[in-house]
């Protein structure tokens, strides 16, 4: 019995050894096969499906190095064909856009001081501070690369602002908390304060999207200025007309500079998959 046990173990050790071989080949065959599946939804242009194959190739043989690195040639026409097509879109769109924002932009002034400024600010002609000195209102603005900021001016006793609430019929939107290194204030004739309080697009949160999409021309815009105490007041039309105004162009000057970049990135990426097919 026990030599019988020993001899039916022997017998299931080789048998064991001499199928290893036969599950490699099946295997390399399986991936020979999925490769070939790849080579063909390529030739039928259908791109999305080789991708994802090669895809799948990459995690299930990891060890077929040169079947793999034959995909990814194929993954590299793919995306040189794709980011041929998409440079003149890009480009396209991109003159199309800045036609509009230079259309938009009559209403604004263009100010960038060179010496501390790498981006040049957007200011509609109704905002302007110098014209603002003197009354409490927000003074919307954008860079150039559609960053937009809103500046709370208050004027009169002093409320120390930290943050503002907007609401437009009757439903409130409120800004961050913020602390004293977003806080100004001046006391020009000794009689009044003059506060500010600067919210950049991330403190600012929803205002902007919010007084865009729901004044109407007509119903009212009220804000209210938190501090130590509060302080109240509604947007003049004229106001209010201008900050979506503002706001609407930071959209659209935030498109143009990714689309700018995209421009850039598709040009690099085409050089780098021609120099890599070009040394196959």
């Amino acid at each position: 019995m026990k030599r019988a046990l020993i001899a039916l173990n022997v017998a299931i050790v080789v048998v064991t050894i001499m199928a290893m071989p036969s599950c490699k080949n099946q295997k390399d065959t399986e991936a020979d096969v999925l490769y070939q599946q790849i080579v063909s939804a390529y030739e039928n242009e259908a791109y999305e499906t080789a991708l994802m194959l090669i895809d799948s190739l990459h995690r299930t043989y990891v060890t077929r190095v040169d079947v793999r690195r034959c995909a990814d040639t194929i993954a590299w026409r793919i995306d040189l064909l794709n980011t041929k097509e998409q440079i003149p879109i890009v480009d396209s769109l991109l003159e199309q856009r800045c036609q509009e924002a230079e259309v938009m932009a009559k209403n604004f002034k263009y100010e960038k001081n060179e010496q501390y400024q790498d981006l040049g600010d957007y200011e509609h002609q109704r905002l302007l501070t110098a014209n603002n000195l003197g009354r409490t209102y927000l003074h919307a603005r954008t860079n150039e690369h559609g960053e937009f900021s809103i500046t709370a001016q208050h004027v009169g006793k002093a409320i120390n602002m930290r943050s503002i609430t907007v609401t437009v019929d009757d439903v409130p939107v409120s800004s961050e908390q913020l602390g004293e290194e977003s806080y100004n204030a001046f006391a020009p004739d000794g009689s009044s304060t003059r506060e500010n309080l600067l919210l950049n697009a991330n403190a600012a949160g929803d205002i902007p999207q919010f007084v865009a999409d729901n004044y109407t021309g007509k119903n009212k815009v009220n804000v209210t200025l938190h501090g130590d105490s509060d302080f109240s007041f509604v947007m003049t039309s004229n106001d209010v007309a201008a900050f979506v105004e503002t706001y609407r162009l930071s959209l659209l000057l935030k498109e143009i500079h990714q689309l700018q970049m995209q421009k850039e990135t598709n040009a690099k990426k085409l050089v780098l998959l021609q120099e890599h097919l070009q040394e196959l």
